[in-house]
């Protein structure tokens, strides 16, 4: 049975196993669910004897589930436009870049001509820490600017850190005209903080929370992960998922996840407060 739940999940199609690929969408599309076409699938249909990315789009579309591209071009400006006028031509519900492009290339990428199709940004990858950003100089490294240790070291501080800056680059993403942001569910709270402005800014963008597991699940190459029900509370509007597609029993295991959705979004209408 579709609903708002399995609307709002996206499975990772993160192989390039072709009949493995399609098996799961044939299993799961009928449900309403949307499907990530991530690097993998891109490259195998590159390299591969079939045009994978194709194949898929087309069987999805057939069973009436959705596709996200997420190919996150990142870099120079006119590459990156030339790419996404590219994938735009498959008309996929949402399409990605890093926002870490820049405003100039954010702004212009906003002004292409894309139908129905939302585009995201990333803000801080979900396998990205404080510490990660702080070696590369991508954020302020208090361990060499005399501040206590024992402070800079708390996971609290390093937390926080690592949110003010998804927070400002959710900001200009909202200010370039995009349409949403890709971010950790445990980043979602932060972004209702701040002044009227910025938060009706940021309100109005889509938010698309990668690193879904359910409570008790591994976090394997993740470091900053969520289960669904937390997510959705969080303000998450579609939820990346892979674990359903290497269960047993996949669509067994993808209603367990919409059941959560679906759970949360009573709480939030219940509380008044439901995206």
């Amino acid at each position: 049975m579709v609903t708002e739940g399995t609307k709002r999940l996206i499975m990772a199609l993160d192989t390039s196993d072709a009949d493995w690929a399609l098996d799961k969408i044939r299993a799961l599309a009928p449900f309403g669910c949307g499907f990530k076409l991530g690097n993998e699938i891109a490259a195998e249909s590159i390299v591969g004897s079939r045009n994978l990315v194709r194949e898929c789009v087309d069987l999805i579309r057939e069973l009436g589930g959705w596709f996200f591209v997420d190919q996150k071009p990142h870099d120079i400006k006119n590459t990156n436009l030339a790419s996404l006028r590219i994938w735009l031509k498959l008309k996929p519900k949402l399409i990605n870049i890093h926002a870490v492009v820049g405003t100039e290339t954010m702004k212009e990428v906003a002004q292409l001509d894309r139908g129905d199709t939302k585009l995201i940004a990333v803000t801080v990858l979900t396998d990205k820490l404080y510490r990660d950003l702080a070696e590369l100089g991508m954020i302020r490294n208090d361990n060499v600017n005399g501040f206590i240790p024992e402070i800079v070291s708390s996971e609290e501080y390093q937390a926080n850190m690592l949110q003010s800056v998804v927070r400002t680059i959710a900001e200009a993403v909202a200010d370039c005209g995009l349409d949403g942001i890709i971010s950790s569910a445990e980043d979602l709270p932060v972004l209702r903080i701040g002044s009227p402005e910025s938060q009706q800014k940021i309100a109005r963008l889509l938010k698309v929370t990668p690193g879904i597991r359910l409570i008790g699940g591994n976090a394997n190459d993740q470091k900053r992960v969520s289960d669904p029900y937390t997510a959705t509370i969080n303000g998450a509007d579609f939820l990346v998922a892979g674990r359903p597609l290497k269960a047993d029993n996949p669509v067994e295991s993808m209603l367990q996840f919409a059941e959560e959705v679906d759970r949360a979004l009573a709480k939030l209408k219940q509380q008044g407060g439901a995206s």
